[in-house]
């Protein structure tokens, strides 16, 4: 895991949508995709799920990138 990583906030569905121009509703399909899904991290005790703009990116241009 990189430096950036261990520091890069979380954000939600919403804000990953409006920082990449998509819907939202992309962003939780392809969140559920059952084949290359979008990196995301589930929040202990609840269905509350999160993103890291880093790894969101990596995923849209095809670079891998190891989620931690």
């Amino acid at each position: 895991m990189s430096n950036l990583a261990q520091w890069e906030p979380f954000v939600t569905a919403k804000q990953v949508a409006a920082h990449f121009m998509m819907s939202e509703s992309a962003v939780r399909k392809a969140t559920h995709a059952s084949e290359n899904p979008l990196p995301h991290h589930r929040i202990p005790g609840g269905r509350s799920v999160r993103y890291r703009f880093s790894e969101v990116s990596a995923w849209l241009t095809g670079d891998t990138m190891e989620v931690a």
